[in-house]
């Protein structure tokens, strides 16, 4: 990328062999307090391919390889006017929250993540995903 500016978000709906989903607390503005899946735009920074940008991502916001297994869905993101990205997969290892970025982190039984009011609308992609 030639100017180091971020051109898309990324989010990772992580599961679970329970089919719990992991969600993350956000510690940031916009929607700093709501849960949410693990995501953002610094990776695309550098990185081109939203996939590896989605691992990075991953990484960066709770300390796991994140192994995605397929493409949910794209949004246009209101608040940051720029695509967003969501694959579904799982972690290998156990989350490390960076408190820079997260307040906590921890798994959820379906229904009970999709009680929760999620960040950025992201309700929304959250039943797309669980009517696969």
């Amino acid at each position: 990328m030639e100017n180091n500016l971020p051109k898309f978000i990324t989010a990772a709906i992580i599961y679970d062999d329970q089919k719990r989903i992991y969600l993350i607390r956000r510690a940031r503005a916009p929607e700093a307090g709501r849960w949410a899946f693990p995501s953002g735009k610094g990776a695309s920074r550098t990185i081109d391919d939203p996939l590896q940008a989605v691992v990075k991502e991953v990484e960066s916001d709770i300390g796991c390889v994140f192994v995605p297994d397929s493409w949910v869905m794209r949004l246009e993101s209101e608040i940051e006017r720029m695509p967003c990205h969501f694959y579904s997969g799982r972690i290998i290892g156990n989350p490390n929250i960076n408190y820079k970025y997260c307040q906590e982190g921890r798994w959820f039984a379906r229904e009970a993540a999709m009680r929760e009011r999620l960040a950025f609308e992201q309700n929304k992609v959250l039943l797309e995903y669980l009517k696969k």
